[in-house]
């Protein structure tokens, strides 16, 4: 009888420990629950004013640009060697700086998507701490980010992240937003 109330004891105490060392795991879809969000539209009009004011100055010296080929196309062949050679340098460098600028603009524009998205970020971000607590999750995986992932041992925390953010949750993306939701990460 000591004996089994031992074994007992053992097996309540091994059941305690596996119970304490148990994981649970949750998932969310943060991508489009980005661009679910009611803000992001702000952020999409931001972002298209910053693409406009470099692809203006961009467009500005490609005219000069094309200004000055027309020059070149139009000199008399009366026309020194030297002076050619000027006019093409000249076409060069400015082609340099349309090509530089054009570098400057793409890492402006990420600079400016990710200033505008961190903020959106830190509410996901929050709102999946408060739902992972609640739920005493472990951790939170990115939806389809992992190699293999048993989705009955996970819980889908997507809904109530977008619910605690004010998302509706028959929110749909607009179109052409998947695509931009990819280019996002």
């Amino acid at each position: 009888m000591k004996r089994t109330i031992k074994f007992l004891m053992a097996a309540v105490l091994a059941m305690g420990a596996t119970a304490a060392f148990a994981q649970k795991f949750g998932q969310i879809d943060y991508q489009t629950t980005l661009f679910l969000m009611p803000e992001i539209a702000t952020v999409q009009t931001e972002l298209q004013k910053v693409e406009t004011d470099y692809l203006e100055v961009i467009e500005g010296m490609q005219v000069e640009r094309n200004k000055l080929m027309d020059e070149i196309s139009k000199l008399p062949e009366t026309t020194s060697e030297t002076a050619r050679q000027l006019k093409n340098r000249q076409a060069i460098e400015i082609e340099q700086r349309i090509q530089e600028y054009y570098q400057s603009a793409q890492e402006g524009i990420q600079t400016a998507q990710n200033d505008l998205l961190t903020p959106l970020r830190g509410k996901i971000d929050a709102a999946i701490e408060k739902i992972s607590k609640a739920q005493s999750l472990t951790g939170v995986f990115q939806t389809g980010a992992m190699v293999y992932l048993d989705a009955q041992q996970v819980v889908d925390i997507t809904a109530p992240v977008r619910a605690e953010l004010g998302i509706a949750a028959d929110a749909t993306l607009p179109a052409g937003a998947a695509a931009t939701a990819g280019a996002a990460q």
